[in-house]
């Protein structure tokens, strides 16, 4: 989608935040069999000399008949030949939302670099907030994080 080529528009990513926007290196990423996990967008991933050869002879072109959140990617192979796949909804977007197992593996990607165990104990919290004492339990977690 056009949409897309707006937010991740940049061709070669230097630094980690950049390759967070860049349809590009997502591609490449994907392409070598990486998740596009926190990992994935490090210094050391960036650095990769395949990934970032993949990357750059990628070619994104603006569909408008693909929806908001969808995507299409053709790979041509040195044969010659194409394959061609089609996403109608991104996973987490309106068109296809994640469920609890997905967004708990997702919190748990994002959380646990920071929070180590205590990520696990903050998901329980935070799973249960409409209970009483649940925000003390959540205040409780954060407040014992370890001090920088």
């Amino acid at each position: 989608n056009p949409f897309a080529l707006t937010i991740a528009s940049h061709r070669d990513p230097k630094t980690p935040l950049e390759a967070r926007f860049s349809l590009n290196y997502c591609i490449g990423l994907g392409l070598l069999g990486h998740r596009a996990a926190l990992a994935d967008f490090s210094e050391e991933r960036l650095a990769d000399a395949t990934l970032r050869s993949l990357s750059r002879i990628v070619e994104t072109v603006p569909d408008d008949s693909i929806e908001r959140w969808g995507s299409k990617i053709e790979v041509t192979g040195e044969d010659g030949g194409i394959v061609t796949e089609t996403v109608a909804a991104a996973l987490g977007s309106l068109g296809r939302p994640m469920g609890w197992p997905e967004l708990e593996a997702k919190f748990l990607m994002v959380a646990e670099p920071a929070m180590g165990k205590r990520a696990q104990a903050m998901l329980s919290a935070l799973r249960s907030f409409d209970q009483p004492g649940a925000l003390e339990e959540v205040v409780a977690i954060v407040s014992s994080a370890p001090s920088s």
